[in-house]
């Protein structure tokens, strides 16, 4: 087996596994994390509301509608760097 053949086999294989980490942290959800309202969320964040919605709209975080209020959990966001972390020890192996 050449090189290059193996090299993308491992890769499609890190790929594989970041996505099922990122699958089973999504689904990992702590008790009394409580949503709270966009604008608190990007000032945590340091990000504008405008972007907030961008995120929520291009499918990149998630958002509880309710009426016209938008609340983000912020756990989503701890889990995001633990996830990057992990993908980050892979890529290193």
């Amino acid at each position: 087996m050449s090189n290059d053949s193996s090299l993308g086999i491992e890769e499609s294989l890190r790929r594989i596994v970041r996505e099922e980490i990122r699958t089973a942290l999504a689904e990992l959800r702590p008790v009394g994390s409580d949503p709270i309202p966009i604008d608190q969320a990007a000032e945590r964040l340091g990000v504008s509301v405008k972007t907030l919605r961008r995120m929520i709209d291009a499918g990149e975080i998630t958002a509880l509608r309710i009426r016209k209020k938008i609340l983000i959990d912020m756990e989503q966001f701890r889990v995001s760097e633990r996830v990057t972390r992990l993908a980050r020890d892979l890529s290193l192996q």
